[in-house]
């Protein structure tokens, strides 16, 4: 095996990740097999959950968030000689791959195999069993497939309302109480005749198998009954789709660990988990983001551009007639309308890249519904609901054009107002009183306006006055002397200040003047210099956001302080935001440290040895949105597989790398 460190390693071809355990690994090393509309969460242990058309709305079975138990709510048990025993736990081997995870164990005699995947066109979770009889003698064995059904949010509001029947040799769960998928069935169904328990939810079948002598068999869990399907013939379908699709986004870096994880683990990531199922173990979100989905589109579009489409006209679905977006949204259009300043701005940004990169002009004159509401209030700082459909219908130009409009707010130095936050969703106190200024927005501001104009002109304002307007305030009111100022609170006050005892240094602010082409060419070079000596620490392999983080000083940012010093966006590596700082030093030369720290990040390098897996803990395999660099926890990783840093190493790699032609 390649990289091994004593949980696992990948296979020869890079493509797939064996674990090899007589215990556990240091926390659940997952697998996310889904479709469009269908999915589960699968880990070493065999936990995890399934759901239908939104991992948060309508779970099937039930997602625990317990790295420490990791709590399946569905098992496959195997029973012979009065000896109950599963697939997913004692010394077992486990093969997370594109699409599909293999269980292995020899036990009791038995030698089993249990394949798990979700089909790419159907609604269905399917698990292949294949039982050997390793014995000298004719053995019975029962298979038992047990769940804890959900057909919810969660468990513990719906487990009374579920109701369960038997037809056809299947196991029948409804909840008509679930408003939104009260017509909703679910099937448990199997390739042999059934024994069922409706009270404890599980199905059963019995085999007879004698030496050497091994039987196949299905479990199928999802949205119809299982029918005269190959299962066969769908795996390799998937294994020929993600052979497809990560071959075109391969790359050669010179660097093995690197060429593996571009070489199919960031797009699979991005594709299966972000665009897909929009969950992962640590959170079971289920909703769009509307910048969040829009910018994992980017890494896909030459090889996904329906896809990338799809999630563009989906994202002008949940615009407000005024401009303004959805933070987030559960479909057709329940959602949280807030002031976040950046996430409008994500639409032409993504859009003009989409015609970049397919030459598809038509997409302009694709037309969409707007949402309508009452508009905030002054102190109305975010509203979840259901509002109406607009009676007007526009262009995605026109769509574009109404968000770069209602982003043109400025404050008193001539910066973008941040609203109840810019791309730090926890900044939500800064601008709280509708004053407060973000020193970052004015380059991604700057960046936008400056390619708008190369397409269309000034067809909303003055984009030459405005343009130069915002970089003489980034560059005078917003620089410090070493480097660029975070914000402005509503108040007046600075963030990212020379000496402040919190938020002294913003990595994100210094990688966009220089991706933006905004910052003054010098200014760029002290503060990408400084950046790089504050925020990478080399000896725990981490890029911080930013430092110090905010602990008991006296600044009031926001929510963000709910972290502890060192946690996600508060101080620790935020790995969104540290491809952007690998990405601003390749743009401004430094190409060689760039590819250094790109490499350095690789959560494969993190992983190379026990000793660091155990102290990394998450998957090699797949990127985390952070790193803590918390004292006494410096290198640890938290949430992985669901974040929106994996589109973005992707697409940084891709450039710092060079495509392959």
């Amino acid at each position: 095996m390649r990289y091994s460190n004593g949980y696992g390693g990948f296979s020869d071809d890079g493509k797939s990740y064996v674990i090899e355990l007589k215990d556990g690994t240091p926390a659940p090393w997952c697998n996310v097999l889904a479709n469009e509309n269908f999915g589960c969460v699968i880990s070493e242990s065999g936990g995890g959950w399934t759901w239908f058309d939104n991992s948060r709305e309508f779970k099937i079975t039930d997602w625990s968030c317990d790295p420490i138990l990791d709590t399946p709510s569905e098992i496959l048990e195997l029973e012979s000689d009065g000896v109950k025993w599963r697939v997913t736990e004692g010394e077992r081997k486990i093969t997370h791959s594109f699409g599909f995870t293999e269980f292995e164990r020899n036990y009791n005699n038995f030698i089993v195999k249990e394949v798990v995947f979700v089909p790419l066109k159907r609604n269905s979770k399917v698990i292949m069993v294949n039982i050997e009889n390793n014995s000298n003698k004719d053995r019975e064995i029962v298979i038992r497939y047990r769940i804890k059904p959900v057909l919810g949010v969660s468990a513990r509001k719906t487990w009374y309302y579920v109701n369960a029947f038997e037809e056809d040799n299947c196991l029948v769960l409804n909840n008509e109480f679930n408003e939104q998928y009260a017509d909703k069935y679910v099937y448990l169904s199997a390739s042999e005749k059934l024994t069922m328990n409706t009270k404890d939810y599980f199905v059963e079948t019995m085999i007879t198998l004698k030496p050497d002598e091994s039987k196949e068999i299905y479990f199928e869990l999802g949205m119809q009954k299982s029918y005269n399907v190959n299962y066969h013939e769908e795996l390799e379908e998937i294994e020929k789709f993600w052979n497809n699709k990560t071959t075109k986004t391969s790359i050669k870096t010179g660097n093995d660990a690197n060429d593996i994880l571009l070489g199919g683990w960031l797009i699979y990531q991005t594709i299966s988990c972000r665009l897909w199922a929009r969950s992962g173990f640590y959170q079971c979100g289920g909703a769009f983001g509307f910048r969040d989905q829009l910018q994992d589109c980017l890494a896909i579009i030459k090889i996904m551009p329906e896809l990338a489409k799809k999630v563009i006209l989906q994202a002008c679905e949940h615009q407000y007639i005024e401009g303004d977006v959805q933070h987030w949204f559960h479909l057709p259009r329940r959602g949280v309308r807030t002031k976040f300043s950046d996430d409008l701005l994500w639409l032409p940004f993504v859009v003009m890249e989409y015609v970049k990169q397919t030459g598809d002009e038509s997409i302009w004159n694709e037309e969409t519904y707007f949402l309508q509401s009452e508009v905030l209030g002054d102190n109305e700082g975010e509203r979840y609901e259901n509002p109406r459909v607009s009676e007007e219908k526009a262009s995605v130009y026109e769509h574009c054009k109404r968000a770069i409009g209602h982003s043109l707010k400025f404050g008193a130095h001539g910066l973008p107002l941040i609203g109840g936050g810019d791309w730090n969703d926890g900044f939500s106190n800064v601008g709280a009183r509708g004053k407060g200024q973000s020193v970052w927005m004015a380059f991604f501001l700057i960046d936008i306006l400056t390619k708008w104009k190369g397409i269309w002109g000034n067809d909303i304002a003055d984009f030459d006055v405005i343009i130069n307007d915002l970089k003489t305030a980034a560059n005078t009111h917003g620089w410090d002397g070493e480097w660029y100022r975070r914000a402005f609170y509503d108040d007046g006050s600075v963030m990212g200040s020379k000496g402040a005892s919190e938020c002294e240094i913003d990595g994100l602010v210094q990688a966009w003047a220089v991706i933006s082409g905004g910052g003054d060419k010098e200014k760029c070079k002290i503060a990408m210099e400084n950046a790089v000596k504050k925020l990478v620490d080399e000896k725990n392999g981490i890029i911080k956001l930013l430092t110090p983080p905010f602990g008991n000083g006296e600044q009031k940012p926001g929510y963000i302080k709910n972290y502890a010093p060192g946690v996600r966006e508060n101080g620790g590596q935020y790995t969104h935001a540290a491809a952007w700082l690998i990405l601003a030093l390749h743009r401004m030369g430094e190409t060689e440290k760039a590819r250094e720290l790109f490499t350095m990040i690789n959560p494969i390098n993190h992983s190379d040895t026990k000793e660091k897996a155990r102290l990394y803990k998450c998957e090699p395999y797949v990127l985390c949105g952070d790193v803590w660099s918390a004292p006494g926890f410096e290198g640890v990783g938290g949430w992985s597989w669901y974040t929106g840093s994996a589109g973005w190493m992707q697409m940084v790699g891709r450039e710092i790398f060079g495509e392959n032609e």
